[in-house]
């Protein structure tokens, strides 16, 4: 599939290459390589290659490369490889690395390289190789 326009009330199994502009409330099992400018209510397992600009409310398992505008409610397990600027309420269990830029209102279990300019509410387990910027 290229590119979706619009919303998707279901599941998407398989591989997206191209963008998705709208909302996909169910799930996305696969691979989205582009990206994602809207809404995802559900989860992703797999991996986002490119940029999520919107919000996530649910969980995303498995790796995001590039960068999330916006906020995620709910929990990312695997790697975020890039930047998040916006919110994180939830947990991250995996790896950051690249730059936070806003609030972390959870915990993150492993590690983040780089940098988090905002502030942090909740726990850290693991290591931070960077800087804290903001509050702890």
């Amino acid at each position: 599939m290229d590119s979706l326009v619009g919303s998707l009330v279901g599941s998407l199994v398989g591989s997206l290459v191209g963008s998705l502009v709208g909302s996909l409330v169910g799930s996305l099992v696969g691979s989205l390589v582009g990206s994602l400018v809207g809404s995802l209510v559900g989860s992703l397992v797999g991996s986002l290659v490119d940029s999520l600009v919107g919000s996530l409310v649910g969980s995303l398992v498995g790796s995001l490369v590039g960068s999330l505008v916006g906020s995620l409610v709910g929990s990312l397990v695997g790697s975020l490889v890039g930047s998040l600027v916006g919110s994180l309420v939830g947990s991250l269990v995996g790896s950051l690395v690249g730059s936070l830029v806003g609030s972390l209102v959870g915990s993150l279990v492993g590690s983040l390289v780089g940098s988090l300019v905002g502030s942090l509410v909740g726990s850290l387990v693991g290591s931070l190789v960077g800087s804290l910027v903001g509050s702890e």
